[in-house]
């Protein structure tokens, strides 16, 4: 009981990057809520490479936590099954 936890120096590196990151992200949740803040944030990002494979259904898990009201939206125009008319 009350013994003294080592960390080493990469756990420490790996635990001071994910506070800052959520500190980050809170602080840009706090500041912008709104959908439309979200998607002015979206699209002030800069613009990837037209070349780039991209996994959309990746890049918006990925960003859930940054544009979760996006996300969200992205998700479900995503999973609407594609039909053809013939």
């Amino acid at each position: 009981m009350g013994g003294k936890v080592q960390l080493s120096e990469s756990s420490t590196s790996m635990i001071v990057d994910s506070t800052q990151e959520f500190d980050e992200m809170s602080s840009n949740e706090f500041r912008c809520n709104s959908l439309k803040c979200q998607l002015e944030l979206y699209l002030d990002e800069p613009k990837m490479p037209r070349h780039v494979k991209l996994d959309i259904l990746d890049f918006w898990k990925s960003n859930q936590f940054c544009y979760p009201n996006l996300a969200s939206m992205a998700r479900d125009i995503s999973s609407i099954p594609v039909s053809t008319v013939a």
